[in-house]
């Protein structure tokens, strides 16, 4: 179930220092509960949106809107930042610990659990693969029991077969905790997996170019990917990116 917007932005531009326009008169509401994907390519200012939705940035012009409920967010980065002199539970409790929460183990715990590490607490980065470690790092953000998960390519230096078993774990918790979710990412096909909502931006600056309502089951596994219905969604999307990008749409 989707619900108000619980970040939105209103003609949003971003100009950084030097002059480099990164954003031109973006509006997009994020509904409450809604699992959104950004795509477009690099530069067109996708990690920028999420940085303004984070309250890490401030727009040069337009506003951001934020709900009472986009107070508690969790963000997750390309690359998991895991200090490699902590234990994974030392890890994942690292922000609620910072915050001297009483419970910050047993929350880190049960989050781990949720992205089924629950048995690896004890384990120190080092002895993690590279899709264990970005668990780890969605642990962490879920561990705050956020209200808004804005995830950055989290999954761009996997390998596909890793890469594929999380976006079925991270829609399955999508589903569980009805997260309101915004991923930054360069595959369609991705996109289209995890989404009910596709927005496909142009080159910079960036602007809003398509907004592609995503049909399929709330749980979703590989025999989603097989669905004619998949593939025709993600040829939709690509020739919106084509459209985008200023070549014929193929279709």
């Amino acid at each position: 179930m989707t619900g108000a917007a619980i970040v939105s932005l209103d003609r949003v531009g971003k100009v950084f220092e030097g002059g480099a326009a990164a954003l031109e008169a973006v509006s997009l509401a994020i509904a409450a509960g809604s699992f959104t994907s950004i795509v477009g390519p690099s530069g067109c200012g996708k990690s920028t949106i999420l940085r303004l939705m984070a309250g890490l940035a401030a727009p040069s012009s337009g506003r951001v809107v934020r709900s009472a409920q986009a107070a508690r967010l969790g963000f997750v980065f390309q690359e998991p930042t895991l200090m490699p002199w902590r234990r994974v539970l030392g890890n994942a409790a690292l922000p609620l610990r910072l915050q001297g929460v009483a419970d910050a183990d047993a929350r880190a715990l049960r989050a781990l659990g949720q992205v089924g590490l629950a048995e690896a607490a004890r384990l120190y980065p080092r002895q993690l693969s590279g899709g264990m470690k970005m668990r780890v790092s969605i642990a962490r953000a879920l561990a705050t029991t956020p209200s808004l998960l804005l995830m950055d390519e989290p999954f761009a230096a996997l390998d596909e077969i890793t890469r594929a078993r999380l976006g079925r774990d991270l829609r399955r918790l999508h589903h569980e905790t009805g997260l309101s979710t915004v991923f930054v990412t360069h595959s369609v096909y991705e996109s289209v997996f995890l989404s009910d909502r596709v927005v496909v931006m142009s080159p910079r600056p960036g602007r809003i170019v398509a907004d592609l309502a995503i049909a399929g089951p709330a749980l979703r596994d590989e025999g989603f990917r097989d669905d004619p219905a998949y593939h025709a969604q993600c040829r939709a999307v690509s020739a919106a990116l084509r459209v985008a990008m200023g070549e014929q749409a193929l279709v």
